[in-house]
């Protein structure tokens, strides 16, 4: 079944709105919720990441972990809705790279 995944960990505090996922996606606050999701439904067609999830915890352990385990994958479709440039920038540049060994 496909699904689509929001990784942020603010996505339901009232005073953010704009962080708040819609209806069609699945929420993780942390890379580990993330992990677990994606081992019990598999790789999310499509993710919107968000960089810093709370004191050590970046998005970038969760791309390791994907790229990893699910190599040989499709690679998801993906946004970055993170306001930390240098982060929205790690973050593309690990997907991109993940997408562009596949073509290899």
């Amino acid at each position: 079944m496909p699904w689509k995944l929001w990784l942020d960990d603010q996505w339901d505090e009232p005073e953010m709105p704009f962080r708040h996922p819609t209806e069609d996606f699945t929420p993780a606050r942390s890379s580990a919720e993330a992990i677990q999701l994606v081992e019990e439904k598999g790789i999310p067609t499509f993710i919107s990441f968000d960089h810093d999830l709370g004191g050590e915890d970046k998005a970038i352990a969760f791309i390791n972990w994907l790229t990893e385990m699910h190599y040989d994958e499709v690679v998801p479709d993906y946004q970055i809705h993170s306001a930390n440039p240098p982060g929205r920038d790690n973050i593309r540049a690990k997907m991109e790279s993940w997408k562009k060994s596949q073509l290899l």
